[in-house]
């Protein structure tokens, strides 16, 4: 169907019909942006500079503007589209950290993992102050990029940050915030915002202050041994009298938290060599010989982030306080710490933000040097064995940019520090009366320089709720306010065709102006003279194409399953156990089935409240496991839905309550001890059962036959059927009531043995994240390589279609459950043209997925 030009568009849409936008005619482009959305809208254009002009916006019009803020909503709700020079859907590369409600995590995790129940740090840039906001929405596009480094004196160019050009940051002009771009702050040597507080998580029930102290001790001086029979945490330091009030205070706190001593083991005399000069010395080892207690530290210092983000600053002071006589010193109005993991690493620099101090972290080969120039005197009334005169400083420690606070007519030596970019301290400000908001706040600034050279790949965005702003952390941790786009979250929210990052689009565009805003024509949106006619394809969603390819959704929650059934995919291509694990159960299946055996008290008495109602323990795994894949199934029910069983590493298993105990540590959790090699060892055999039993109850006592387990990570045709045979002891017998097994293709093994694992496995499921990792032989989350990781790869795709091609030959149904053909539609086009049975999509790529599926299948 067509519009005629001379009607505006109302972009309210039924919920039952896919609409497909197509220009019919052009005519002079005015502006050229990024687009929001895929579809059209015209009208009037309304341009409007300043906030008190929005009164004059009559609803259907263009709403034409520099940039928009929250204030503008009840306008732009009624615009028939929106035109900005500012904004875009800018992103950061796939490592950048954020601090989140669950602890650190990257932007890719966040975005591969889910964004359901996070919370992440956000700037009331109306109070000044840093609160917790929930993560709404998360994307992913590819880019190019630029790296930039941020540090106090301009000069560090280690201090990384991976972002698009046009990422718009928090910026101070004239006293207020405003967003600027990067590259536009960059060329104006303008000056970053920085958040120097965490506010805390939680009702601060936690509050620990003995055990923070003594397990800073124990993390930075000392080790935690366990076995199944064995356990031991001790500490070491030189038996001298300056170090006495440290092993003092170490005995006190185990004493008061465990009721047992340290015993003294004094160390053989060892000698070394430095700087040329023979050193000899000897030391003592301070050691706790209990299993209970050994794992009860353990479980607790893997912990350590949640416990400092759930109390209050005080908590923090008496961490730092055991961290710094554990393996820190004081010298020259300074506190330094040598950090070697990184899971300390970011417990600190948490610490450190709960008081209100940004440390300074620099890298040596594989240590990190942490200087704490702040909060000396506090920090100092914490610590027993490191102690130091705290003199005046004369050089401050909080900075703002001066020409970023004051007006151009000032004088003196503001007029100096204006001219030439210098930093203001807030001191000096608190003296002049100035900014007293500002400097009671939560952030400071810091310069920012240009480094590198410019890469593309695959870049992450977030939508944070209400204050459109969120935190980012660089490569050592400086924690740097950016923004949203407004208008593009409001129009992702109404459905209403947005362009922004026009750059001139105000000087172009005349207010009565009419104009055709088009997003439909791929990443880059243009705003045409006239209004254009233009084509609205609708499909009813009750009457889509038939698609020989099966298109399928992952689903991750259950509580969102109804919801998603509603859109009109084939079934379930991938439901993960580890979201319900993770979320619904909460602990490892082994300490539920011998939770009378835990020696953690804290831990039992976290389980035991968790499965109150269960005697049974282990019943309470099974019973929440089969309703949690139930209320999946029965939502597309008769329609299949592949559950892949668990596939948590190990490093993620002892992250569950009570699952520190019955993990092994590895080097490399990735390529370590996961997925079908668990299920069958004498280790965990036990645990799988548990699942097992879940999903006979879904299929058998529940009825819903339409669940297809799924074996992930399988090496070896062998160990295959020894899962095969593992499951069968269960209940869960292939063939028997229609049970098929499918098996994920993610490792070159699988493929290049396909023809024996279709011998043993019902269907494949290729999973493109790993197979892309495993092929190209690299590691994904590390920003050396990442830009190396695309699933496009030439030698990734010879190996999907090896694996299409057998599987084919041999009669095995296979699909794909990996990011690729959500993320990019020339990879999906290539699996349909190789004949693949499924794609299992995202839920919002599924409806645009089909319809291309359907136009390739056409030939």
């Amino acid at each position: 169907m067509s519009r005629p030009a001379q009607k505006p568009y109302n972009p309210k849409k039924p919920l039952n019909v896919l609409k497909t936008y197509k220009l019919q005619d052009h005519s002079t482009v005015v502006a050229v942006g990024r687009s929001v959305g895929a579809s059209i809208g015209q009208g009037e254009a309304r341009v409007i500079l300043e906030a008190s002009k929005i009164d004059q916006f009559k609803p259907g019009e263009v709403l034409v503007t520099n940039r928009t803020d929250p204030d503008w909503e009840p306008i732009m709700k009624k615009a028939s589209a929106i035109v900005t020079n500012q904004g875009g859907r800018t992103c950061f590369d796939g490592k950048t950290k954020i601090l989140t409600n669950q602890g650190f995590m990257t932007l890719r995790q966040v975005y591969e993992q889910g964004y359901e129940g996070l919370s992440t740090l956000s700037l009331n840039t109306k109070t000044h102050k840093i609160e917790w906001k929930p993560i709404l929405d998360t994307m992913k596009r590819q880019s190019e990029m630029i790296d930039i480094s941020v540090s106090q004196t301009g000069r560090i160019t280690d201090n990384t940050l991976r972002l698009t050009p046009d990422h718009k940051m928090v910026n101070l002009r004239g006293g207020k915030y405003t967003k600027t771009e990067i590259q536009d702050l960059l060329k104006q040597q303008e000056m970053l915002t920085v958040a120097q507080t965490i506010p805390s998580l939680g009702n601060n029930k936690h509050q620990e202050a003995d055990l923070a102290y003594f397990l800073g001790g124990i993390i930075t001086d000392g080790s935690i041994y366990t076995s199944s029979t064995r356990g031991e945490v001790q500490f070491i330091q030189k038996d001298v009298p300056e170090k006495q009030a440290f092993i003092s205070k170490m005995n006190d706190l185990a004493n008061s938290l465990y009721g047992k001593s340290f015993t003294t083991h004094i160390k053989p005399v060892s000698s070394s060599y430095i700087r040329g000069q023979k050193v000899t010395g000897q030391a003592t080892a301070y050691r706790l010989h209990s299993k209970a207690i050994a794992y009860d530290v353990k479980e607790r210092e893997n912990n350590i982030t949640q416990l400092l983000l759930e109390n209050e600053a005080e908590l923090s002071y008496h961490f730092l306080g055991g961290v710094i006589d554990g393996d820190g010193c004081y010298h020259k109005n300074r506190l330094h710490i040598y950090i070697s993991e990184e899971n300390l690493l970011q417990a600190v620099i948490i610490a450190c933000l709960k008081i209100n101090t940004v440390p300074q972290v620099t890298k040596n080969r594989n240590i990190y040097h942490l200087q704490i120039v702040e909060k000396l005197e506090e920090i100092l009334r914490y610590t027993q064995r490191v102690k130091g005169e705290v003199t005046p400083r004369t050089i401050q420690t909080r900075f703002f940019a001066t020409r970023q606070l004051f007006e151009n007519q000032e004088t003196g030596q503001i007029k100096l520090r204006q001219d030439n970019n210098c930093l203001i301290s807030d001191k000096q400000l608190r003296e002049m009366g100035e900014f007293e908001e500002l400097i009671d706040g939560d952030t400071r600034m810091q310069r920012v320089i240009q480094v590198g050279e410019k890469s593309d790949g695959d870049v992450y965005n977030i939508t944070v709720a209400e204050h459109h702003n969120y935190v980012v952390f660089t490569a050592k941790y400086t924690p740097v306010v950016v923004c949203n786009c407004h208008a593009a979250i409001i129009a992702r929210e109404m459905g209403i065709p947005a362009i922004v990052g026009c750059g001139d689009a105000t000087d172009k565009i005349k207010t009565r102006q009419e104009i055709t805003v088009c997003c439909s024509e791929g990443e880059k949106g243009r705003v045409y003279d006239g209004l254009l006619p233009f084509e609205v394809e609708e499909t009813p969603l009750d009457n889509l194409p038939v698609t020989r390819t099966q298109i399928l959704m992952n689903v991750g929650n259950p509580e969102k399953a109804f919801s998603l059934a509603n859109i009109p995919a084939q079934g379930v291509g991938l439901a993960r156990l580890e979201f319900i694990i993770a979320n619904h159960i909460k602990a490892h299946p082994l300490a539920l089935m011998k939770f009378d055996e835990l020696e953690d008290e804290a831990v039992k008495e976290q389980i035991a409240e968790l499965t109150k109602r269960y005697d049974n323990k282990p019943q309470f795994f099974v019973d929440k496991l089969a309703h949690g894949v139930a209320t999946i199934a029965a939502s597309f029910y008769p329609k299949p839905v592949i559950v892949r069983m668990s596939d948590f590493k190990s490093n993620e298993y002892a992250n569950l309550l009570g699952g520190q105990g019955f993990e092994p540590k590895e080097d490399n959790p990735m390529i370590g001890w996961r997925g079908a090699s668990r299920y069958y060892d004498p280790m965990y055999r036990e645990a799988f059962a548990l699942e097992c039993q879940a999903m006979k109850t879904v299929r058998d006592d529940m009825g819903l036959v339409n669940v297809i387990p799924m074996i992930p990570f399988c090496r070896t045709p062998e160990e295959g059927k020894k899962v095969i045979a593992e499951m069968a002891k269960n209940g869960l017998k292939q063939g028997v009531n229609g049970l098929q097994i499918y098996v994920m293709c993610e490792l070159p093994s699988n493929v290049i043995l396909a023809d024996q694992f279709a011998d043993v496995f019902d269907g494949f499921s290729i999973g493109s994240n790993d197979l892309t990792q495993l092929t190209l032989g690299l590691d994904r989350d590390s920003a050396l390589v990442a830009q190396l990781f695309d699933e496009r790869n030439e030698g990734v795709k010879r190996m999907v279609k090896l694996a299409i091609e057998t599987a084919k030959k041999k009669g095995r149904k296979i699909g794909i459950c990996g990011q690729a053909p959500s993320d990019y539609p020339e990879f999906a086009k290539f699996l349909v043209e190789l004949g693949i049975d499924s794609m299992s999509l995202n839920p919002d790529s599924v409806l645009k997925t089909l319809l291309m599926v359907a136009e390739v299948e056409k030939g």
